[in-house]
């Protein structure tokens, strides 16, 4: 009985925190992360860790990260690699970069500060794709740029998680780390020409016509593929989101997501409101000057490579500077990442920095997409301005 009443005050407060932020036109991620930090042991004490929360957070992690590998195509990355990897590129150098310089101006060690990279260069797809239709900017030129540099985000992502894994193991020999290596990329490897030559045979193997067996033998299947890829080195978030590249290619790809969504929107709720419950409020106002550079860097690095990719990708100066604002959020894999650190032993300086930096960039970066077209026009008076002042 304690269970259930515990989870429905957090499934309740979920609802009420995702309401305002939705009147407040901001993300429901920051929202879900604020109501585990207002009910958690640091706050209100209401709520307090426990198994089932934990296995709940782990069901929501993989659903979420399932769901982000439904929404690409091998074929469709393969027609467009080169400018993808172009602009994917632009972003890594910088942002991968500004996360270095992060780690080393808060003295981090080598892991910490490799962690951190992760976390400061990997926007949230979801925040910027739901941006992108909340204020109709779908269409626009800068959305195909926008769009790619997700792909290949999240893509360098689910590879760098599975090195990190494998660099903070207990395999911490050269041999080690290179036969975990190698098994994770044996597994990626499966995994793609899973993808490119026998989807027909997946496609025929969830063939189910019930559909609740179809989403019963989907949703196991997930689990036990998320498993599976943990015994190769590779964490169970990246092997859901290999699972959904697996299924992208078949033509069950929108039944999956259809069925499945109710269930990954309340589960990965769970999973954001966990992530808050072990934020210590104190030790965000501790960081609050690190936090305070840390954005400044993280919106500037996005920004400036946004700007850098759209240009040499033929865009407008405005749609240029729509595609460094739009892809300032951090959110999910951040967060996902956050949570690996702590789970390999690393302090939880890591999670308290990633709980604060991806609340400001989330609900920062929102605001600069819905603005962006206001600030170059802003920014273009100012310097027109400047050239007749001449």
């Amino acid at each position: 009985m304690e269970s259930i009443l515990t989870i429905g005050l957090v499934l309740l407060s979920l609802g009420m925190g995702g309401l305002v932020a939705a009147r407040l036109r901001q993300s429901v991620i920051p929202a879900y992360i604020l109501v585990g930090l207002l009910l958690g042991p640091h706050g209100l004490s209401l709520v307090h860790p426990s198994a089932l929360l934990d296995a709940f957070a782990t069901l929501g992690l993989v659903l979420l990260l399932l769901f982000i590998g439904l929404e690409f195509s091998l074929k469709q990355l393969l027609g467009s690699y080169k400018d993808i990897t172009s602009s994917g590129t632009i972003d890594l150098v910088l942002n991968v970069g500004a996360g270095v310089l992060i780690g080393y101006i808060a003295g981090l060690g080598l892991y910490e500060v490799l962690f951190i990279a992760g976390i400061v260069y990997i926007s949230s797809s979801g925040i910027v794709a739901k941006a992108l239709v909340d204020f109709r900017k779908l269409a626009n030129p800068e959305a195909e740029v926008i769009l790619g540099i997700m792909v290949f985000e999240d893509l360098v992502m689910a590879v760098y998680m599975a090195l990190l894994i494998a660099l903070v193991s207990k395999h911490n020999g050269i041999g080690g780390i290179a036969i975990a290596i190698v098994l994770i990329m044996l597994f990626l490897i499966a995994t793609a020409l899973l993808s490119r030559r026998f989807s027909h045979i997946v496609s025929r193997a969830i063939d189910i016509p019930s559909e609740e067996l179809f989403l019963l033998t989907v949703l196991g299947t997930a689990l036990l593929f998320s498993v599976l890829a943990s015994r190769f080195g590779i964490s169970e978030a990246v092997g859901a989101f290999l699972f959904g590249l697996l299924l992208s290619e078949t033509e069950h790809a929108e039944r999956v997501k259809e069925r499945l969504l109710p269930i990954k929107d309340v589960f990965a709720s769970i999973f954001f409101f966990s992530f808050g419950l072990i934020i210590d409020p104190r030790m965000l106002i501790a960081l609050a000057p690190l936090l305070a550079l840390s954005v400044a860097i993280g919106l500037l690095s996005k920004v400036v490579g946004g700007v850098v990719a759209g240009h040499l990708r033929g865009l407008s100066g405005r749609a240029s500077l729509a595609t460094g604002m739009s892809i300032t959020p951090r959110g999910e894999f951040s967060l996902v990442l956050s949570q690996l650190a702590v789970a390999s032993g690393m302090s939880y300086f890591v999670a308290s920095f990633t709980a604060g930096f991806v609340l400001l960039t989330s609900i920062m970066g929102v605001m600069l997409t819905r603005y962006s077209d206001a600030l170059y026009a802003s920014a273009a008076k100012i310097a027109l301005r400047a050239r007749r002042a001449r």
